[in-house]
């Protein structure tokens, strides 16, 4: 599993023991934040190298297993606006 540092931005790859990481989920936007204290994120647009077919296959199939052995999953949806009351369900419908 590739993970990428969250402090140097460089990517490391795992076999075996994976350190505890967050997943990264979300459409991007023109800032990114470092916002947990754990050192690992998973992010599929770098972490996956999809110049190989190989790799992207067992991605694909290994993809539940990430999210769900992650400690933390941050979703973020720059096209949704965040309320004091909460969030407008029209606006999670139509996000892209």
């Amino acid at each position: 599993m590739r993970l990428l540092n969250a402090k140097t931005l460089e990517l490391s790859h795992f076999v075996g023991d994976i350190p505890p990481y967050a997943i990264l989920s979300h459409t991007w936007g023109a800032e990114e934040a470092l916002m947990d204290t754990l050192e690992w994120v998973w992010v599929d647009t770098c972490c996956i190298d999809k110049t190989s077919s190989a790799e992207l296959s067992e991605a694909i199939n290994s993809m539940y297993a990430w999210y769900r052995d992650s400690e933390v999953c941050y979703v973020y949806l720059e096209d949704v606006s965040a309320s004091r009351c909460g969030f407008p369900e029209n606006e999670f419908r139509d996000a892209r």
